[in-house]
């Protein structure tokens, strides 16, 4: 991520997330993160554009943990990681 001159794109941050030395549920964390992150402003900006709804930063975040919290916690996968 250091070596970004410019905003990055998804693909790069993709491809950094793959390169970093970390185990392999700390990497499903990051692309889980990105994919939330991704999905709920996306969501957000539909809303607005067609459904004439707009949230708020504070709430958009709060989905965002929300998400990644219950993902997390249902899947087996990451329950090294809460202990």
């Amino acid at each position: 991520m250091q070596s970004m001159l410019f905003r990055p794109n998804l693909w790069q941050v993709y491809s950094d997330i793959e390169e970093l030395e970390v185990t392999s549920n700390m990497k499903n964390y990051y692309f889980l993160s990105i994919s939330a992150i991704v999905y709920f402003i996306w969501r957000s900006m539909n809303d607005r554009l067609f459904g004439n709804c707009s949230d708020s930063v504070s709430a958009i975040t709060s989905k965002i943990n929300r998400a990644v919290y219950l993902k997390i916690h249902r899947k087996k996968c990451f329950q090294d990681m809460l202990t």
